[in-house]
């Protein structure tokens, strides 16, 4: 008899364990054994992103814009394309790196800006590398926040949110 108790409370004891990971099945780390999520969850941000909110030095600007997207390739490439309510199109595209996993350093170097005004594409001085210092994300959306703007560009502060 006590053979038979301390089996049935190993198995409950053991058996009511739930195996912690990823239970996100849109993360790239999902695992189907998982039944406790440990907030490890991992996601690509590779692809097209729309821009729900973008706020500089405190003040909300999306609603300048009736679109701004930003598309990651895997190539380490980005376009961002904006249709500005006052100037019209443009589009700036450059090179991407990413340092470490969520919450992390993201490096925008801008190579060229097209504004539609006749003049084609040039390159784009005026803010040439954007550094955010914590990107946060889930399955559909992320947000990147930079303090560390250059002095000259009088953005002390830029946040930008995104949706899938």
């Amino acid at each position: 008899m006590k053979k038979f108790i301390v089996l049935m409370l190993s198995i409950a004891i053991f058996g009511s364990c739930a195996k912690e990971g990823c239970t996100d099945p849109q993360a790239s780390n999902y695992n189907t054994e998982a039944s406790k999520d440990d907030g490890t969850c991992k996601y690509s941000m590779l692809g097209e992103w729309y821009a729900n909110s973008r706020i500089i030095n405190g003040n909300e600007t999306i609603n300048d814009f009736s679109y701004y997207i930003i598309t990651f390739n895997p190539t380490g490439t980005y376009l961002i394309e904006m249709d500005d309510n006052v100037n019209g199109y443009t589009d700036i595209e450059g090179v991407y790196s990413i340092d470490g996993t969520n919450s992390s350093l993201i490096t925008m170097q801008n190579t060229y800006q097209n504004d539609y005004d006749n003049t084609g594409w040039f390159i784009n001085d005026y803010w040439t590398i954007f550094e955010c210092s914590e990107i946060t994300a889930n399955a559909g959306e992320f947000e990147m926040t930079n303090s560390n703007w250059a002095s000259s560009s009088g953005v002390n502060t830029y946040n930008i949110s995104v949706i899938r």
